[in-house]
């Protein structure tokens, strides 16, 4: 008798499982972009590419032929490819 209880509860709590009501079931993600984080990703990407050059501008004189700009605009173009890749 008891195990009769416990399966039918069982099968009830199986059902019940993960239901939200009115939801469709199917995910369906959002593609606006929130313009607050879109402004926080650009100061970070500019604040790293100051602080690359700030960091490598002598060696990218002394190793690239007189190019200091040479690991930023480098690093800029792996950004640039990333962004679009998102």
């Amino acid at each position: 008798m008891q195990r009769l209880f416990d399966e039918k509860n069982m099968q009830k709590d199986q059902q019940d499982i993960g239901r939200i009501p009115g939801a469709t079931g199917v995910f369906e993600p959002s593609r606006r972009m929130s313009s607050s984080l879109l402004v926080v990703m650009l100061i970070m990407i500019s604040f790293g590419l100051i602080m690359l050059f700030s960091a490598s501008m002598s060696d990218g004189y002394a190793f690239q032929s007189g190019n200091s700009m040479y690991y930023v605009l480098r690093q800029s173009g792996i950004t640039v490819m990333g962004l679009t890749a998102a």
